[in-house]
């Protein structure tokens, strides 16, 4: 049997076509504009935003509405800041903001968290890359360099330890 022409009319819609494996639904076009076009006049400038249009109690705006903590962009506060974090922070700012316009209650949150090994490293470095005359003549850019050369260092650290394990579960 046809799914077309068990669909029961509805002034909201027109009769829906078959397409192949697909179902087309069309709003009548009459109809809607008469519907949706004096709602967003009335509610001018704040259309779309949730908590306009009178939804909310007068008495208790705040009544109902959700929470959310969006975190925006953490970035390695050990490293430069590049790109990837730019993105992070579009990203971020956009959820908050459509939160924000569906009449929720949201709090910005910037952690700048996991910077314990970055520091260690720094810590480490200097002992061995660690420049006075340097950072006084350019403290980021040479805090950079060191974060940069013992990271290659830990790195090949890194490597070497998970092939002795490797080798140690071998013999086991």
């Amino acid at each position: 049997m046809d799914l077309c022409s068990q669909f029961s009319g509805h002034p909201l819609f027109e009769q829906p076509i078959a397409s192949g494996i697909h179902f087309q639904i069309s709003f009548a076009p009459d109809l809607l504009p008469r519907i949706l076009l004096p709602y967003i006049f009335d509610c001018n400038s704040f259309y779309g935003f949730d908590d306009t249009c009178g939804y909310r109690n007068p008495k208790d705006p705040a009544a109902g509405r959700k929470k959310a903590i969006i975190e925006v962009s953490s970035p390695n506060i050990a490293k430069e800041f590049h790109a990837g974090h730019l993105r992070s922070i579009i990203i971020s700012a956009y959820i908050s903001k459509l939160y924000k316009s569906m009449g929720w209650d949201v709090v910005n949150v910037n952690y700048l968290g996991d910077w314990g090994k970055q520091f260690g490293l720094i810590a480490v470095g200097w002992k061995g890359f660690g420049s006075k005359g340097l950072l006084a003549a350019d403290p980021l850019s040479h805090l950079l360099d060191v974060y940069v050369r013992i990271n290659k260092v830990f790195k090949i650290e890194e490597i070497e330890v998970k092939a002795a394990r490797d080798r140690k579960e071998d013999t086991s």
